[in-house]
């Protein structure tokens, strides 16, 4: 059997009452509940009912009550006629556990996501900025010679170019 939140039940002989009553605890009400009849007897069954609850929540008690089709006590049963009453109890979950931290992983994600972001826009400008500023440098039709010319220059400036096979003395950098 199924009930739902917010409809009613079909009698034949008294008023409708809500397929799902809560009675007891009544903190959360579910958009849907499933029974089933895990032990039917003649005059007495035992439901199973289920439901998406949070997880700090789980029924305590249930009890359906169902008009009967000749008279109120009839086991014959009318269709639509069921209701669910149901009582709640804590399950030991705190009510925010679980569900704090998801929200604190959302924001902690966004705000990972937002820094992430910035940084490598920064980086990415840098690179950008030196790549500009310094596009002559890697230009090898620069009048200087380009980079490998500049930094042979600086070598040879500083002594390493040089090789004097009977001198072991370098020669003092050179000035121009």
């Amino acid at each position: 059997m199924q009930f739902h939140r917010g409809q009613d039940t079909i009698y034949k002989r008294s008023s409708p009452i809500p397929q799902l009553r809560c009675v007891k605890g009544c903190e959360f009400e579910p958009a849907v509940v499933h029974c089933t009849n895990v032990k039917p007897r003649e005059n007495k069954s035992k439901w199973r009912c289920e439901t998406d609850l949070p997880r700090h929540l789980k029924f305590d008690e249930t009890t359906i009550i169902c008009g009967g089709f000749e008279y109120p006590t009839d086991n014959k049963v009318l269709k639509g006629s069921c209701g669910l009453e149901y009582s709640l109890t804590r399950t030991g979950w705190s009510p925010l556990q679980g569900q704090h931290y998801k929200h604190y992983m959302a924001v902690a994600e966004e705000d990972e996501m937002k820094g992430w972001t910035a940084s490598w826009m920064i980086v990415i400008g840098v690179v950008l900025y030196l790549i500009n500023h310094n596009w002559r440098s890697f230009n090898f039709a620069d009048p200087d010679g380009g980079i490998i010319a500049q930094v042979s220059r600086a070598r040879h400036a500083w002594g390493a170019g040089q090789s004097d096979a009977g001198n072991s003395q370098q020669s003092a950098p050179q000035r121009r």
